[in-house]
């Protein structure tokens, strides 16, 4: 049975169930861990305290670049830490690209850093080239947005069903143990 939030007492008890981000929180703050981060990242940092009661040092990443608008063109270079998507370079991809740009995670990774080297112009490129097909642009879904996955995987075999029977679901799916992870 899912022990309540008071009662985690082991990185093994934190790693079987499912835990909502406000719940890894509150588990934070009762030990004393550091509560920032995505939901995946905080779970690690408690399962290490946990497991050996020491704290992860806190690592900050490189600042990226963040331009002016009036250095944003497509001949931008993408540095090594990485450009922020900022207003101004939405605004040139939305000029170049048409008003149906969205900045989607392959783009967000391209500019975090997997485009070093390589403009803007190029990120638009590929962002053309992944968007230019009629089919939705389905993208695989990362491991730390369960609710996400079960969301899309429940509709696909329950096309019929309603919102109430989905909510049921999954008030029985995350009280389910997780299997351990190797």
């Amino acid at each position: 049975m899912r022990p309540l939030v008071d009662a985690v007492i082991s990185g093994d008890d934190l790693a079987r169930w499912y835990w909502t981000k406000a719940e890894l929180v509150t588990i934070a703050r009762r030990l004393g861990v550091r509560q920032t981060g995505n939901k995946a990242q905080l779970a690690q940092r408690l399962i290490l305290f946990l497991a050996s009661g020491r704290h992860t040092p806190h690592t900050s990443a490189p600042a990226k670049v963040r331009p002016r608008a009036s250095e944003v063109d497509g001949g931008l270079h993408i540095p090594h830490d990485g450009l922020v998507c900022s207003r101004a370079v939405r605004t040139w991809f939305e000029s170049v690209l048409g008003p149906d740009f969205i900045v989607d995670a392959p783009l967000r990774t391209f500019l975090a850093g997997d485009g070093t080297g390589r403009t803007l112009d190029d990120a638009a490129q590929e962002w053309a080239a992944r968007h230019a097909s009629t089919a939705p642009v389905s993208a695989p879904i990362g491991d730390q947005f369960v609710w996400n996955r079960f969301v899309r995987d429940w509709w696909q075999s329950h096309p019929t069903g309603t919102r109430a029977e989905l909510l049921a679901q999954w008030k029985i799916e995350r009280a389910l143990e997780r299997p351990p992870v190797d």
